[in-house]
């Protein structure tokens, strides 16, 4: 989207993750505002942080979560943000969320480097949450103030919404409409687990109540947060390819089923199960997008090899390869994969990080 509205292009996107909509819909409103008001938006929310007076009393789940993984004095900051926010100009008060909430995990009673739940063990940060946001905030201006010395102010229209590629339509971004081009990174299966990982973010902008946490997970395309009976329907699905998935890609689902071993955990018993439900899911995600491409456009997709270790043996999992014959076999008539350098991650990620990417493109 952003580089949409960089190219003057007018881009539609989607995504089952609410936060990833509210960030993307951030980033595109710092562009139209001026930075000038943005400064005099952070310096309004630095002064409310600041505030010593504790906020209303709130006995909500939301509130009830958020006590539960911050030090008082941090929730009440955190609250005296969120309100400030909500009463500025729609577009600033995006920005400014999405700012707070980028410092939410490192101010939080959660294990900061650590992707799943867990209690804290490090230290909290020494600077003050409010110095944190205030430094966060003003070198994002200044980003920002950089970037549009280089763009032009662009024309282009878009839209965001929360949704599932899968459940895509010609109508889901308001009227009937044919797409040039279709672009998208998805995830792996067995992916991050993206909503625990954000739940704090999620929660605090009050975009899913905390009992629907893990309801939303299993919306997720790779997701691995699936029930025993539903974990035990998919493997007998896999055995007998019950959802004609290409020979080649039914049969690797097969291959590592066979290979576990009895010393595998119930995570890794789970992989063949999870593996064919991605790409049951993946060929639903297709046949959706080419539903909605004109003649002859384009989809292209940013997906790596990822691997798995089973019976203690380790495969490589050719994704790419995979998907192109799932493509293929839904009738889009080509499929061209570009071998693609990968950058090197840092932080959180860092150890879940592929070592090969690639651009799959698929054409009508």
């Amino acid at each position: 989207m952003v580089e949409c509205f960089h190219n003057g292009y007018r881009g539609f996107g989607l995504d089952a993750n609410p936060l990833a909509v509210f960030i993307a819909r951030a980033k595109l409103a710092a562009f139209r505002v001026d930075p000038t008001d943005l400064r005099k938006a952070i310096g309004v929310t630095v002064r409310s942080i600041c505030r010593t007076a504790p906020p209303p009393s709130d006995c909500s789940a939301r509130a009830q979560y958020l006590k539960s993984w911050f030090p008082q004095r941090i929730y009440e900051a955190i609250e005296r943000l969120r309100r400030v926010a909500l009463r500025l100009d729609p577009a600033l008060g995006g920005i400014v969320l999405a700012l707070g909430s980028n410092l939410l995990r490192d101010y939080s009673l959660q294990e900061p480097a650590d992707l799943r739940i867990r209690r804290r063990m490090s230290p909290l940060p020494a600077l003050p949450f409010a110095q944190a946001f205030q430094k966060a905030a003003l070198a994002f201006v200044s980003q920002m103030e950089r970037l549009k010395s280089v763009f032009t102010e662009s024309c282009a229209q878009g839209n965001v919404i929360v949704g599932n590629s899968a459940d895509l339509s010609q109508t889901s971004f308001g009227r009937p409409q044919l797409f040039e081009a279709a672009v998208c990174s998805p995830p792996y299966a067995t992916a991050l687990p993206y909503i625990d990982t954000q739940r704090l973010s999620i929660v605090w902008l009050d975009l899913a109540d905390p009992t629907e946490l893990r309801r939303l997970e299993t919306t997720l395309t790779g997701n691995r947060e699936l029930s025993g009976r539903d974990r035990g329907a998919w493997d007998e699905r896999l055995r007998d390819n019950a959802d004609r998935l290409p020979r080649d890609v039914a049969v690797f689902c097969q291959m590592l089923h066979d290979a576990l071993g009895s010393h595998d955990g119930f995570r890794r018993v789970a992989v063949p199960g999870l593996l064919y439900k991605y790409f049951v899911d993946m060929r639903a995600t297709f046949r959706a997008i080419k539903g909605v491409l004109k003649p002859g456009a384009a989809f292209a997709l940013v997906v790596g090899h990822n691997r798995t270790t089973l019976g203690g043996r380790r495969f490589e999992i050719p994704t790419p390869e995979l998907l192109a014959k799932i493509g293929l076999a839904g009738s889009f008539r080509s499929a061209e994969s570009t071998a693609l350098q990968t950058y090197q991650r840092y932080g959180l990620h860092c150890r879940n990080a592929v070592g090969a990417e690639a651009l799959l493109v698929l054409r009508q």
